[in-house]
Order: C-alpha cells, then sequence, then structure tokens
C-alpha cells in the first residue's frame, strides 16, 4: 500500500469514526428550470402589523455560533427568518442553496442590500467597510447599479438608509464575539466568505417574504425542495414560535417539508434574569438556543394538546456541554 493510499485510508477511517460530514460539490450555477422554480415560490400576504411595530433588521442573539457543531457541513437547503444571523449559519452549514425568509417586506429588500455587498466586496474586511458611515453614497451608487428594478431598488434604497447604521454596528458586535469566544464566522474567517460569495455569484440565494403560518411560501418551497430532491436541512426559526399558537397552518407547514435525517430545527427562546436585590427590575434579554429533528417536532405537531411553543420545551429539554444550547429530542408518552 502506497503512503498516499494509507493516507487517504485514514483520512477515511477518521471521518467515519468521529462522524464528519463530506463537504458538499463545488457550487455552480442552478438550471433555469429550478432557478425559475425557486422565483416563482409565491410570497404570503403581508401581516396587518409588524411584531411590536418594528423592524428586525438585525438580530439580538448573539450567540448562534452555538448552533455550529450541530449544523456543520450538512449542506441541502437552509430556510431562515432575519437577517445578518442566517450568513452565518449559512457558512458553517455549506448549504447549497439559501432561502431567506421574513414576513417584513424591509427584511426582504435589506437582503438585495446584503447581495450588492457580497457581489461587490472581495473581503470580509471590505464587506463591513460598506456599511461604513463614509461609504454609504458609494454603497447607495452600487445599489443603483446593480437594483435595476424600479420598485426593488426603491426597496433596497430605504432598507438600506434604515439599517445601515444598526448593521455596521452589528457586524463588528460579531467579530467581537468571535474574538472574545474564540469562533470563527463569515466576517472572520475568508474562506466562509468566499463561500457566501460563491452562493451569490451561482445565483443560489433567495430571498422571500413569507409567514412561518401562512398558506403558501412554505409550501410551495417544500415542493420545490421535493422537485429537485434537495432537502431542508436547516431551518432556522429564531423565536418566532413565542406570538403565535400552534393552529392547523402552522402544523401542516411542518409536516409538509422534504426533510432527512440530517435535517434541523433551530429556534430561540427568550428569557430574563431578575436583578439581586431588585424586586421590580429584569435584567437584559437573553436567549437559550435550541435544536430539534423533524421527527420529534412532527410528533408535538400532531397533538392537538400542544398549542405553544412553552407546551413543547418546558420539562423536555436537554442540557449540553454547551452553555446555553438545549436539545429537544424527548416525545412524551402521551403522544
Amino acid at each position: 500500500m502506497g503512503q498516499v493510499t494509507r493516507l487517504l485510508l485514514g483520512l477515511s477511517l477518521l471521518t467515519s469514526s468521529v462522524g464528519w460530514a463530506a463537504p458538499p460539490p463545488p457550487l455552480t450555477p442552478l438550471s433555469t428550470e429550478e432557478s425559475n422554480a425557486w422565483r416563482s415560490v409565491r410570497t404570503d400576504p403581508p401581516p396587518r402589523m409588524l411584531t411590536r411595530n418594528s423592524h428586525y433588521v438585525i438580530s439580538d442573539e448573539r450567540r448562534h455560533d452555538l448552533y455550529r457543531s450541530a449544523i456543520d457541513n450538512s449542506g441541502g437547503v437552509f430556510v431562515g427568518v432575519g437577517t445578518n444571523q442566517n450568513y452565518e449559519m449559512i457558512a458553517w452549514a455549506r448549504s447549497e442553496v439559501a432561502v431567506l425568509l421574513d414576513f417584513d417586506q424591509m427584511v426582504v429588500d435589506l437582503h438585495a442590500v446584503y447581495r450588492v455587498a457580497f457581489l461587490n466586496a472581495s473581503t470580509p474586511k471590505e464587506f463591513v467597510r460598506m456599511w461604513h458611515p463614509k461609504e454609504m453614497r458609494n454603497t447607495t451608487a452600487l445599489i443603483q447599479a446593480t437594483v435595476t428594478d424600479s420598485a426593488k431598488q426603491k426597496g433596497a434604497l430605504k432598507a438600506f438608509r434604515y439599517a445601515r447604521k444598526l448593521v455596521y454596528r452589528k457586524l463588528n458586535s460579531t467579530i467581537r464575539r468571535d474574538k472574545k469566544k474564540g469562533s470563527v464566522s463569515f466576517l472572520t474567517d475568508p474562506e466562509q466568505y468566499n463561500y457566501l460569495v460563491a452562493l451569490f455569484k451561482a445565483d443560489r440565494v433567495f430571498a422571500v417574504r413569507g409567514d412561518l403560518t401562512a398558506t403558501q411560501t412554505m409550501r410551495d418551497l417544500a415542493k420545490v425542495m421535493k422537485r429537485f430532491n434537495r432537502p431542508l436541512r436547516t431551518l432556522y426559526i429564531s423565536n418566532c414560535e413565542q406570538y403565535f399558537s400552534f393552529a392547523d397552518d402552522y402544523r401542516k407547514n411542518i409536516a409538509v417539508q422534504h426533510t432527512d435525517e440530517r435535517s434541523l430545527i433551530l429556534r430561540t427562546r427568550p428569557w430574563r434574569r431578575r436583578i439581586k436585590g431588585e424586586a421590580e427590575q429584569m435584567g437584559p434579554i437573553q436567549y437559550t438556543f435550541m435544536t430539534q429533528d423533524f421527527p420529534t417536532m412532527r410528533a408535538w405537531m400532531r397533538n392537538k394538546k400542544t398549542k405553544k411553543l412553552y407546551d413543547m420545551i418546558q420539562r423536555h429539554r436537554v442540557p449540553t456541554k454547551l452553555v446555553r444550547l438545549t436539545r429537544l429530542p424527548k416525545i412524551p408518552n402521551s403522544l
């Protein structure tokens, strides 16, 4: 047995023994048929009112790095709500198609600005710089030159003006987190950043206005995934579930997704700690980060007694070695 053969065999055995997943294949443009299918996904109607009447253009969840070991190199399709946090997880998962979903049109429009930034900044440092106040004029000009549809351009410019300052602060906050926690993201790792650029260049990133509890977007996405045999490997829903009950439409949206044994749901749960010595005062919002496989989630959704998120997580969480990361693998006997 030659030295190269022994090395390859050793790497193969190591990969099998520790459970590492093989990296996804190189990114190439989707077929015209598949690209059109993703673009034909219907949008859900806009909500009558936004949550707390606010545009959530950045995430106040700071420890998405806790998810990395669960989704590392999982590939497949990524569907996620919100903005900046999705790009961290997409790069860790090496997702092959990314769907950025939100019921707030401004959040969807902001992803058009992210697209411009990824396609025009060659390094993470340049990417962050595009959100700097001194670069506002240059970035605005790039949006105008790149987003040629007049309605989409108007939305992107409005989102950029509204969110630029917040995004700039958030990106720098994520860089500080990486340095403090010893983690790496697309903002501190050129390889991860380049993967996201390649994903955009291959036209594999789609932003759509959709509602987890509505009847069009989530079901259309499931149909496209099934049609082209692309499993939904990562569904990131943040803390959305705390704002709605588990009605039939949400249950069906979970049931119909095209998944496999590696598919995961990622969610968060906000909480506050009472300030010591202050009976009425609570500390800042903290988050617990949770992972759950689809068979378990579907079992809960089949139980009509499960009305709210807290029915599912109250006594069924399993802590991990990582502080604030929790698994939800349990199904009660009653199910």
